[in-house]
């Protein structure tokens, strides 16, 4: 009887722990999941400057329907853009709006 006891009571304990802890597993599960999304959708979300109509490009944050233009008329003039530092050749993007943008576009390989 009292093995039966004891065996009880250290099932019951380690099905406690398991619960306790279960929760700090799946937590734990779904931070590393989470942290490792944005790189991969990172690409879905940021816009491609070498393909952006100005409606579009008008959605970064301090790039109003003129900068959008200028964007897209450099981009007719000078050919696709092939890197994100060639902006800074476009007048009205200075280091601050680049910062500011910087992180939300992106470059295609491609068009």
């Amino acid at each position: 009887m009292v093995k039966k006891l004891a065996c009880l009571l250290i099932i019951v304990f380690v099905f406690g722990v398991l619960v306790l802890i279960y929760p700090y597993r799946i937590k734990s599960f779904e931070i590393r999941v989470v942290n490792s999304l944005p790189k991969e959708i990172d690409n879905f979300i940021k816009i491609d400057v070498n393909k952006a109509d100005i409606s579009e490009l008008q959605k970064l944050e301090g790039v109003g329907k003129t900068l959008a233009e200028r964007i897209v008329k450099y981009r007719e003039e000078n050919g696709r853009f092939n890197n994100l530092d060639d902006l800074l050749r476009i007048k009205g993007i200075g280091e601050k709006t680049f910062k500011r943008i910087k992180g939300k576009i992106k470059i295609s390989k491609n068009i």
